[in-house]
């Protein structure tokens, strides 16, 4: 909402806790006139509470016309008249003071401190509601401490008394501000659960309609199969209802995936990589281009963009992925367009553009409401660019196509220096002896002490006896390969379960790297090894805490 519906929204609150409030503060009104009635005159008390009525008659009037006409000059008429009343009733407490009695001036100052105790807990949720309110119980209780400074002469006295109204008027003030603060929050809360509960509904509705329309589909389409005599009919038919399962299984995919990113936090995990293989990779995966098998991908990187770089490759694969089909969504056209250049401004963050090229022309605006698929899919590259420490936002491009922007940090891979990673040592393990000497080699480059296992078992044992600062570990090993070492490591007793642990494999393939990152290894080295990517994961997992199995934080020996 903008600031005149709070504003709005507040004021209609603040009249629905007055009209709850009435029958409670006119009893309350009620036993002080009565109260008040021992020490003035009975036809005074009766002529103040009429006026109270009458403000509060006045009040419901008023509080009425803002519903149906919302304006400032309606809200100060209200506030005028709230002062008015809470004036009224303040005339008691103030001519009871003048008699100058025990009894009387106790009762007098209850009667205020009740007045300021209505607004703060009652008149809070329209602030200035709130103030006209206490503002003349303020007034006339400072008033009747500085007029008995006239009646006592006594300086000191009257000195402390007024500091001590000072100090409960100060802490009324910040009562009402807490409770005003408190007030808005919540309404905000139910607000914001209000238009969830509405977005849900209107989700599962145009979710229900999605699915049906491809289900429709498969269902009528399978009916004509079993009775169509023609081969080439029944093959448009087989075509069409094949189309229509892979569009209700990606429909599916991107609503669990949005689930997943709701019920958990997205995990982050960088690795050292290619950006332009990736960026390629991920634009070739992308889910529009399979949607539509004629459409091409062209991914264009600045020169100044470093070759290497520690990114999270599955996550921006899932946010390119999800940005393709909402950008061909708004523009479907033969072609996707995917630009990488330097963060203007911005050390060390990159910026992903992606337009579509050719095809029919289509604003912006047009990319996110057309279908349900379109909302998952923005929904989620949200949350995913969000999780990489990034943003995303969606301009008009050149010819009013639609154009989307990602800008995401990311570490740079610089060359090594010689002596590196002094001090450290590494263990190696790997079946093949070339692989081992060629490691150990680069490593001692590095300056890193090197030690070799042969096996998984090898290793294990080794780790029993002495300690190393990371592991290099191949996952293709014969008897007990990588995965089953990794996991003999990290249950293993003391120290052992803590040391980093980084992936040697000449598997490329993306979904063998993302299932090795997902059973929680430090790092991942693909083969052949470049030398400024095996010192980039031995760096960044040797710089990461390791956690022991009781859960304290352990850092590897320097």
């Amino acid at each position: 909402m903008n600031n005149q519906a709070i504003w709005q929204d507040a004021v209609l609150r603040q009249k629905n806790r007055v009209f709850r409030d009435l029958p409670a503060r006119q009893a309350g009104i009620a036993s002080a006139c009565i109260l008040f009635s021992f020490f003035l005159p009975s036809q005074r008390v009766l002529w103040v509470f009429a006026a109270c009525l009458l403000s509060e008659v006045a009040q419901i009037w008023l509080f009425r016309m803002f519903t149906s006409r919302p304006l400032r000059s309606v809200h100060a008429a209200m506030l005028f008249n709230t002062s008015l009343g809470v004036c009224a009733y303040c005339a008691m407490p103030y001519w009871t003071w003048q008699a100058n009695t025990s009894a009387g001036n106790s009762l007098a100052i209850l009667a205020l401190i009740g007045a300021l105790l209505n607004a703060a807990t009652v008149r809070t949720i329209d602030l200035l509601h709130g103030v006209a309110a206490a503002l003349p119980a303020a007034a006339v209780l400072l008033w009747l401490v500085l007029q008995d400074y006239g009646r006592s002469g006594n300086l000191a006295a009257t000195a402390i008394t007024t500091i001590s109204v000072l100090v409960l008027l100060a802490y009324f003030l910040h009562a009402m501000i807490q409770s005003h603060s408190s007030e808005r929050t919540l309404a905000e809360a139910r607000q914001s659960a209000e238009d969830a509960s509405r977005a849900k509904t209107r989700f599962l509705s145009a979710m229900s309609h999605e699915m049906r329309t491809p289900l429709n589909t498969i269902l009528g389409l399978s009916q004509l199969l079993r009775v169509e005599p023609s081969a080439e009919t029944a093959r448009g038919h087989a075509s069409s209802v094949e189309e229509a399962a892979r569009r209700l299984h990606m429909l599916i995919n991107d609503a669990l995936d949005l689930a997943a990113t709701a019920e958990a936090e997205l995990k982050f995990r960088p690795v050292t990589a290619s950006l332009r293989r990736e960026l390629e990779e991920a634009m070739t995966l992308s889910a529009a281009l399979r949607r539509n098998p004629d459409a091409r991908a062209k991914v264009e990187i600045d020169d100044d963009v470093p070759e290497l770089a520690r990114i999270d490759p599955v996550l921006l694969r899932k946010c390119l992925g999800g940005l393709s089909v909402v950008i061909a969504g708004a523009s479907p056209a033969p072609q996707m367009r995917l630009s990488c250049l330097p963060a203007p401004g911005a050390r060390h963050r990159i910026l992903l553009r992606l337009s579509a090229v050719g095809g029919v022309q289509a604003p912006v605006s047009s990319a996110f409401v057309d279908t349900v698929g379109l909302e998952l899919a923005l929904a989620l590259v949200q949350k995913i660019a969000l999780a990489m420490g990034g943003s995303v936002r969606f301009l008009d491009g050149p010819g009013n196509r639609a154009l989307a922007e990602i800008e995401l940090p990311f570490a740079p891979v610089a060359e090594p220096s010689e002596g590196a990673g002094a001090g450290r040592t590494a263990l190696v393990v790997d079946d093949i002896s070339t692989n081992r000497f060629v490691i150990i080699q680069l490593l001692r480059r590095l300056g890193m002490n090197a030690v070799e296992a042969d096996s998984g078992p090898a290793a294990l044992s080794f780790l029993s006896e002495k300690a190393v600062d990371v592991v290099l570990l191949d996952m293709n090993m014969p008897v007990m390969d990588g995965e089953e070492t990794f996991r003999r490591i990290r249950s293993a007793s003391g120290s052992v379960s803590a040391v980093p642990v980084i992936a040697l494999t000449a598997d490329f393939l993306s979904e063998q790297r993302d299932r090795l990152m997902e059973l929680g290894l430090d790092g991942y080295v693909p083969k052949p090894i470049d030398r400024r990517v095996l010192w980039a994961e031995i760096a960044a997992a040797m710089a990461r805490p390791q956690v022991d199995q009781f859960g304290l934080s352990i850092r590897t020996r320097t």
